[in-house]
C-alpha cells in the first residue's frame, strides 16, 4: 500500500485523503433525495438555492462534511450498496430550516417564494458556528 501511495502525484493523493475540491451544483444535487413532502416547484427552488449559495458551506451545514469523496459521493460512505444521501424534507409545521447532521437530513418550511428559501438557508448557515468545539 505504501508503494502505491508514494507513486501517486500530489493532487491525486490529496483527493484520496481530502476528497474533491470542486462542488458543482450538479455534483451536490446528485447526493440529494427528496421525500414525498416536496413539490416539484420546491425541488426546483432547492436546486436554484444550491446553485446560488456557497456549496461547501451548505454541505457542511447539512452534513458537517467539508468535501465529497473523490468519486463524488458523500463521505464517509464506503459501501456502494448502501450510499448515503442528503434527505430534504418540507414540513408545514416548521418555521425555519432544521438539520440533523448525523443522518444528513434538511427539513425546510414550505416557503412562499424561491428567494425566501434561498435567503433563509443563507441566513442559517452564515449564523451557525462551524468551529470544532
Amino acid at each position: 500500500m505504501c508503494e502505491v501511495l508514494r507513486a501517486m502525484p500530489g493532487e491525486q493523493l490529496a483527493a484520496v485523503f481530502e476528497g474533491r475540491p470542486d462542488l458543482t451544483p450538479a455534483l451536490f444535487l446528485r447526493n440529494v433525495r427528496f421525500d414525498s413532502s416536496a413539490t416539484a416547484e420546491e425541488r426546483g427552488w432547492f436546486a436554484d438555492a444550491v446553485a446560488a449559495l456557497d456549496r461547501p458551506t451548505l454541505l457542511s451545514f447539512i452534513t458537517e462534511l467539508r468535501r465529497l469523496n473523490e468519486d463524488g459521493s458523500l463521505a464517509p460512505c464506503s459501501d456502494p450498496r448502501d450510499p448515503k444521501h442528503i434527505l430534504v424534507k418540507f414540513d408545514g409545521r416548521s418555521s425555519y430550516p432544521k438539520v440533523s447532521t448525523c443522518i444528513y437530513q434538511l427539513t425546510l418550511p414550505h416557503y412562499a417564494t424561491r428567494e425566501q428559501l434561498i435567503e433563509q438557508l443563507r441566513l442559517c448557515y452564515t449564523r451557525c458556528d462551524f468551529s470544532d468545539t
